[in-house]
């Protein structure tokens, strides 16, 4: 025999004699046992309720018990220990019934050959049973370690259906536990790779493991970023077994990197306006002062004084052109000083109904008080017409527009979603339209110069007011769906009035009379 085995044993039992030749039987397999032997229910239940037995042997039928009450009693207080019924008077269908109601095995006492395996057996499961719990407990807490974790932590089997999915990933992509478990993953979250989902899956299971970003939809519809990184489980003999994805949401921090990268490019193309705008205007000038000298030196030629009137014009207009980059590259000059943003729109109504057109339905809602600001006024009249009539082109069978102004206080938040923008009071205006609205590729690139989806155009007026808006200290935004409309909000920072304190300045008297100017 094999290493000595101590069992611990209750056995339900009456006749003495039997209870002995169990024992032989036991003793026979190589089994050390310590059995304590029970005739009445309220002896068995004190004993079940004291100690811990490896097995538990019953009979049937007892004079003042039964083995079936007591298999009820023994898995009520002792569920995990091995019940196997040993007696003379059981029948099959009996036998079957009592496995069905928990018990490992059942016995004959004229066949007690069959006990030793019996036992065998029943220890052998009770110890697996034993190790399952064990394992389930420390899974579970792992799992509720994971679920402290702010990742996004799922396991996929090899048909990519969900396993695990811990409350990261539903508070990420908003599907409770029940909700995503045997779901399958890409189904379910409309996954969208950085390359095809074949390629990656043979590299994967190549390697092992994966990194990359993934868009995926979340239960609201909306979709995030996802930084995610893959490790394949294997089994021991290395076949795949499951996948473990771990994710990090990542929407927040492209989007910024996207608005850093499009103020760094809005900055370069000011730049390159500007000096282009600059040289321009040096040959426009030339051109407009010759045209002007060689029109006084010609009395007689009208053809020639027509010819040159067309030159002149042509070049003004190109100076006009050059203007609006010089505003888009905030390079234009400027006389900036305090402004009623509510009064200034409201002098402007009967301008911009005649302007819109009858078919779009024009609403204004403007703030009581909306404080002042520091900007050039016909700068701002400009913002405000350029918006408006965008807003008409985009509805071409009517519609809505709408014109507000408001007091918004910008909090940390929305400075930390919106780059290069301040915290603090600000007066907003809002020109809204309910017309055909942009995607997001149109969207970022509206205010580049000479961009245009018009048929005719020169893509500068959105640029002109972006210029404008930031000369003037202030920020612009655009809010665009697709057949729905558009809203472009413009923040500039409110003016807090500080009393002056203090003595007033000495008045001195100006000193000339003899200075020479020089007029550039």
């Amino acid at each position: 025999m094999g290493n000595v085995v101590s069992l611990r044993v209750l056995h339900l039992e009456d006749n003495p004699l039997d209870a002995e030749l169990v024992a032989h039987a036991i003793a026979a397999e190589g089994y050390v046992c310590e059995i304590e032997r029970v005739e009445d229910r309220e002896t068995f239940v004190g004993l079940v309720k004291q100690r811990v037995f490896d097995l538990i042997l019953a009979d049937h039928t007892l004079p003042f018990f039964d083995g079936v009450s007591a298999l009820a009693i023994a898995k009520e207080l002792s569920p995990g220990t091995p019940f196997i019924f040993v007696s003379g008077t059981i029948g099959e269908d009996l036998a079957i019934e009592c496995l069905k109601a928990g018990a490992i095995d059942y016995v004959l006492k004229h066949r007690l050959g069959r006990l030793g395996p019996s036992i065998r057996r029943a220890l052998i499961e009770a110890e697996a049973r034993r190790n399952r719990e064990a394992a389930e407990r420390e899974v579970q807490k792992h799992a509720q370690l994971l679920d402290l974790a702010n990742d996004s932590i799922m396991v996929l089997d090899l048909d990519d259906r969900i396993t695990y999915w811990n409350h990261g990933a539903e508070r990420l992509l908003g599907y409770s536990r029940m909700e995503a478990l045997g779901k399958n993953a890409p189904t379910l979250l409309g996954t969208r790779f950085p390359v095809s989902a074949d390629a990656l899956q043979r590299d994967f299971l190549k390697n092992g493991r994966w990194e990359g970003e993934i868009v995926q939809r979340r239960k609201d519809g909306t979709e995030v970023s996802i930084e995610s990184r893959w490790t394949l489980q294997r089994e021991p003999g290395g076949s795949p077994a499951a996948t473990l994805q771990i994710g990090n949401d990542v929407t927040e921090r492209r989007r910024l990197e996207a608005q850093f990268l499009q103020a760094q490019k809005m900055e370069s193309v000011g730049r390159l306006a500007s000096g282009v705008a600059h040289d321009f205007n040096n040959l426009l000038t030339v051109i407009i002062g010759r045209s002007c000298l060689l029109k006084s030196r010609i009395d007689d030629d009208e053809r020639v004084r027509k010819d040159l009137d067309l030159i002149q014009k042509t070049a003004e207009r190109a100076a006009v052109l050059t203007r609006q980059l010089l505003a888009f590259s905030r390079k234009q000059a400027v006389a900036p000083r305090l402004l009623d943003i509510r009064a200034l729109v409201a002098n402007m109504d009967g301008m911009l109904k005649r302007l819109i057109g009858e078919d779009i339905d024009v609403l204004t809602r403007l703030a009581g008080d909306t404080g002042q600001v520091k900007a050039d006024p016909g700068q701002i009249e400009q913002v405000v017409m350029n918006l408006v009539v965008n807003a008409r082109d985009a509805m071409p069978k009517g519609g809505r527009l709408t014109i507000e102004t408001a007091n918004i206080e910008l909090d940390g938040g929305y400075a930390s979603r919106h780059s290069a923008t301040s915290t603090g009071p600000h007066v907003m205006i809002a020109v809204s339209d309910t017309g055909s609205g942009m995607d997001q590729e149109t969207q970022s690139h509206i205010f580049e110069p000479f961009f245009t989806t018009k048929e005719t155009g020169t893509g500068l007026g959105l640029s002109t007011v972006y210029g404008i808006v930031k000369q003037a200290g202030g920020n612009i935004w655009v809010y665009s769906e697709l057949n729905v409309g558009t809203t472009f909000k413009i923040y500039f920072p409110r003016l807090v009035e500080v009393p002056v304190t203090g003595p007033p300045a000495e008045e001195r008297t100006l000193r000339g009379g003899t200075e020479t100017i020089l007029l550039v």
